[in-house]
């Protein structure tokens, strides 16, 4: 009698597999994005953006292993902090916010 070989589940999702989820719950959890955009100019609350490819790249140059924690200052809705936890072994993914706005967004995607 032959056994068969037994499937290994990936333990990883694909990168086109968690670009779409990351998505998904973000259309989800923000229901008017001209919200995102209310701050003053030039201010010391505007900062930039990391998108997924981006942060893709940094993800594979920087090792963030499996006891590591990922904190991301100014994490607005949460985008990088879902990545990080998403496409590394990291122990946990923290998100750090200052805007309230912002933060109930984060908040939303993690309950999406």
């Amino acid at each position: 009698m032959r056994r068969k070989k037994k499937e290994l589940i990936p333990t990883e999702a694909s990168d086109l597999l968690l670009s779409h989820i990351t998505r998904h719950v973000y259309n989800k959890a923000i229901d008017d994005i001209s919200r995102l955009n209310k701050y003053k100019s030039f201010s010391e609350e505007v900062y930039g953006e990391f998108n997924f490819n981006l942060m893709q790249e940094i993800i594979a140059t920087v090792p963030i292993g499996q006891n590591d924690r990922f904190i991301d200052l100014g994490s607005g809705v949460g985008q990088v902090v879902l990545q990080v936890a998403g496409q590394t072994r990291c122990v946990k993914s923290y998100g750090i916010e200052k805007r309230m706005d912002l933060h109930n967004y984060a908040t939303r995607q993690n309950m999406t």
